[in-house]
């Protein structure tokens, strides 16, 4: 590397000797007074612009101005632009989702976060605070198919689409498979939009001359519960509950009652496809050790 910077500032010194006289007249100007002048004159107006630049862009970009991020958080749409002004900041709602446990129109996120003593956060003055709040108004639903499917598939389907079910025997040729939906007492198909958590009524068939079944014991189940026990049995499960208000009580609510009773496969007179009533209740307490009541109060032999 050396070896070729020698090189290079030898050709530039013989070029120099080589055209000394084409080059004198230029070396004389570098040195005369009117380019001194003039290199005066242009490093004195580089110097202002530079100096215009800095303050320029220090007013630009509010140098050594912070604020600290306000907590936006479970603030209501209507009060978000008084806070927003309050705190000499802006702000923008970037995105809106469905929830059915918060307020709607209040703020669930904000970016940049808001400061607080773990988490450090600044903005400039002015700046743009994005927003997301919770969406207003009703979510809705793709029906999925479940028509021709089988019972548990269903199920599943509608589950995963945001959807709540319940079954209605009907006579069928295959039993567990689904012959028809129901909401609100019309007829649904696949596609239509319905809303969020919606109860949609499957009707599910009996099949012909099933064989007897045992039936579990439901007493102080919920009715998820309930359900569970009832896998491989091939049972229809007719909850009542005349206290439950809401989706949750219903939930939570404890059976007291079924018809039929509990019975062993051996024992027992009821054939796959039956209906299995239950009774539950939100209030009271639940006694597992207790005798369940399995007065029969309608028949559910098919």
């Amino acid at each position: 590397m050396k070896v070729y910077i020698l090189i290079a500032l030898g050709t530039i010194l013989l070029c120099i000797v080589l055209f000394r006289k084409r080059l004198k007249p230029y070396f004389r100007f570098l040195f005369s007074k009117l380019f001194l002048l003039n290199l005066i004159a242009a490093l004195t107006v580089a110097g202002f612009a530079f100096w215009g630049l800095l303050v320029y862009l220090d007013n630009y970009t509010l140098h050594d101005e912070n604020i600290a991020v306000p907590n936006f958080h479970s603030l209501h749409i209507d009060d978000i632009d008084a806070f927003a002004k309050e705190h000499n900041l802006r702000y923008k709602i970037s995105d809106s989702i469905y929830s059915e446990n918060q307020l709607r129109g209040t703020v669930v996120k904000q970016d940049p976060i808001a400061h607080t003593e773990e988490t450090e956060s600044f903005v400039k003055p002015d700046r743009t605070i994005y927003l997301t709040v919770i969406r207003s108004g009703i979510e809705y639903k793709t029906m999925p198919k479940v028509i021709d499917l089988s019972k548990d598939f269903a199920i599943s389907s509608l589950k995963i689409n945001g959807l709540r079910y319940r079954i209605k025997p009907v006579a069928g040729e295959y039993r567990d498979l689904v012959y028809g939906a129901e909401f609100n007492g019309n007829q649904i198909k696949q596609g239509e939009q319905v809303p969020r958590n919606s109860e949609i009524l499957l009707l599910i068939g009996k099949g012909v001359n099933g064989d007897p079944t045992g039936v579990p014991k439901l007493y102080c189940h919920t009715i998820d519960e309930a359900r569970l026990a009832l896998n491989g049995y091939s049972l229809f499960l007719d909850f009542q509950c005349s206290d439950c208000l809401t989706a949750a009580d219903s939930l939570n609510a404890k059976i007291f009652k079924q018809v039929p009773g509990a019975v062993s496969v051996e024992n027992s007179s009821i054939r796959e496809g039956s209906d299995i009533t239950v009774f539950a209740s939100i209030g009271g307490n639940c006694d597992k050790n207790a005798v369940p009541d399995t007065s029969k109060v309608m028949s559910t032999n098919p």
